[in-house]
């Protein structure tokens, strides 16, 4: 039962710092994309430039990855042991249908 602990924590860190990161990332991008007003947001969304729309989706796609990874590191702490469920049955079918849909 010591080995599932350590890998519990292992799983709850790589967790946390993957929160954490995305809460830097997020201040980052403000810092680089500072703007007067919420129309220049919204031009980067509705934008048909083709470097514009590469960004865009570039930060999309990172994020959804990181949405992706953590839900997967839930699964895997589900699967660590099998007869204690550390998450109930109907939030572990929402786990599998998002972290499917965001990967």
């Amino acid at each position: 039962m010591d080995w599932r602990k350590n890998l519990y924590e292992l799983y709850l860190k790589i967790l946390y710092s993957l929160i954490y990161l995305m809460y830097r990332l997020r201040w980052w991008i403000e810092d680089q994309f500072k703007y007067e007003n919420n129309k220049d947001l919204i031009s980067w969304f509705v934008s048909l430039d083709h470097k514009r729309v590469g960004v865009v989706y570039i930060i999309l796609g990172v994020w959804g990855g990181f949405i992706g990874l953590g839900l997967s590191l839930l699964i895997r702490l589900n699967f660590c042991d099998p007869y204690y469920n550390l998450i109930p049955c109907e939030v572990y079918n929402y786990l599998i249908t998002n972290h499917g849909i965001a990967m």
